[in-house]
């Protein structure tokens, strides 16, 4: 089956040259009366699907239960708007991914959501091209509350929190673009990361860490970001395999063929409802030191062990290669935690000896620096890896570590 998708009249590209058999048009059915009198002129047409809301999310959905019944040898068009789709559309279905285009999966949160569209759980989401996808997905979501983000993007860099019944002046005109997508607001307060690496969508390495507090959150409340090894290895390690098989679903997708995949997956989840909701996923291991805090709980050098595999094609070839078949369960908790940085003049703070119980800290600023209020959740005071033995030790720590952010203080401007 050969697919084209156009969005516009059929006499535009002369459609009636297409051989009616083996091909397929996908166009918005607002088209159709365009097609009506194209046909009415004595012209014929391949067989049209035509989309009421014709999307990327849509078309993605269509393309699937195209597959499900037969072979998809293209995906093209002759329309300058959906070039880059049918590009990434037929790398994707045809060729069954490209490096190029796995990467670019990995990246994309507009096109990562797209393919992942009845995949996983994830929120209702639009790209806000113009203004009338904005109310479109008014119109279309039951959530009062959304987030528009950038497509390409980290660290909550120029993320916003929108409501149903504020005035469109609220939200700045540069969020109206091609390079933001907006998305229901997922209420659960809880998030998990999941990393490691895998060879296709076979998992090598997996290990989990979960955050205090949503980050998005933390900018308003505590000021600080704290990423700790995972309490699911305790409270509950079924649900993190019920995680681990989500996770498995995105690489069957997004991964080459017998590529080593490095990954960095966020999830929201209810562990009462037992339920999980896709947020995003990078070809890449986290930050908030995740790669070291795996080491230092699993004693598992993943980074090490990752650049080996990846320059050694004997190693990558070998049958004995151990795809993970249990969750492994940490020593101890690991942690990351760093407080964003305040407005003004520091006046005095801590020394660096006074956190000589911490694994690892770095201080970034000094006496009589001059800070701007955090916007991303890199602009920090400072950062500490820290260990402890159990959740009690866990929470004296953070309390310690907390005691220690409220020493540094600011002559406020």
């Amino acid at each position: 089956m050969h697919i084209i998708l156009f969005r516009y009249s059929p006499r535009a590209v002369m459609l009636n040259n297409l051989s009616k058999e083996n091909t397929l048009v996908i166009a918005p059915d607002s088209q159709m009366e365009k097609y009506d009198k194209f046909l009415s002129q004595g012209y014929t047409v391949p067989k049209v699907l035509f989309l009421s809301d014709y999307s990327l999310p849509n078309i993605v959905l269509e393309l699937r239960k195209i597959q499900n019944k037969e072979i998809i040898q293209s995906i093209t068009t002759l329309s300058e708007d959906d070039m880059s789709w049918t590009g990434i559309l037929h790398d994707h279905f045809v060729e069954d991914n490209t490096v190029s285009v796995s990467n670019v999966l990995f990246k994309d949160k507009y096109l990562m959501r797209s393919l992942l569209v009845g995949v996983v759980e994830q929120p209702y989401f639009r790209l806000l091209s113009n203004l009338s996808e904005y109310y479109l997905f008014w119109e279309t979501t039951n959530s009062d509350i959304a987030v528009i983000k950038p497509r390409f993007g980290a660290g909550s860099l120029d993320v916003i929190t929108v409501y149903r019944d504020a005035e469109i002046s609220s939200v700045p005109k540069k969020y109206i673009s091609d390079n933001f997508l907006i998305e229901e607001f997922i209420a659960e307060k809880n998030m998990m990361t999941c990393d490691g690496y895998s060879i296709g969508n076979n998992i090598i390495r997996f290990f989990s860490h979960e955050y205090d507090e949503l980050i998005l959150e933390s900018f308003e409340s505590t000021k600080e970001i704290v990423c700790r090894t995972s309490s699911l290895y305790s409270l509950d390690k079924e649900f993190l395999w019920i995680v681990f098989q989500e996770c498995r679903k995105v690489l069957s997708l997004f991964s080459v063929k017998g590529e080593l995949t490095p990954f960095h997956f966020e999830w929201f989840y209810c562990l009462e409802d037992r339920k999980v909701y896709f947020c995003e996923v990078g070809k890449r291991f986290g930050g908030v030191s995740i790669p070291f805090l795996i080491n230092y709980s699993f004693n598992m050098d993943i980074l090490k062990e990752y650049w080996e595999l990846l320059v050694s094609e004997e190693k990558r070839d070998v049958s004995d290669i151990k795809y993970i078949e249990q969750i492994p369960i940490p020593r101890v908790i690991s942690s990351n935690y760093s407080p964003y940085r305040r407005g003004g003049i520091i006046k005095s703070m801590p020394s660096i000896e006074e956190f000589g119980w911490t694994k690892n800290t770095w201080i970034f600023v000094q006496k009589g620096m001059k800070t701007e209020k955090a916007r991303t959740i890199i602009e920090s005071l400072f950062v500490t890896e820290f260990i402890s033995e159990n959740e009690t030790d866990y929470r004296d720590n953070l309390k310690n570590l907390r005691t220690l952010t409220n020493m540094f203080e600011y002559e406020e401007e």
